[in-house]
């Protein structure tokens, strides 16, 4: 179910901040919480 959520904050971050930074940050949080959620499924 948080997959979801992960999903809607990436579009969030995709659409909606202009700053590259911020936005840099954001994205590789997420795909940290989406490896996270991988190794989790493989453990």
């Amino acid at each position: 179910m948080w997959q979801k959520d992960i999903l809607d904050e990436y579009e969030k971050a995709k659409g909606t901040t202009s700053n590259k930074e911020e936005k840099g940050a954001r994205l590789l949080c997420i795909s940290m919480l989406n490896f996270a959620a991988l190794i989790d499924k493989i453990v």
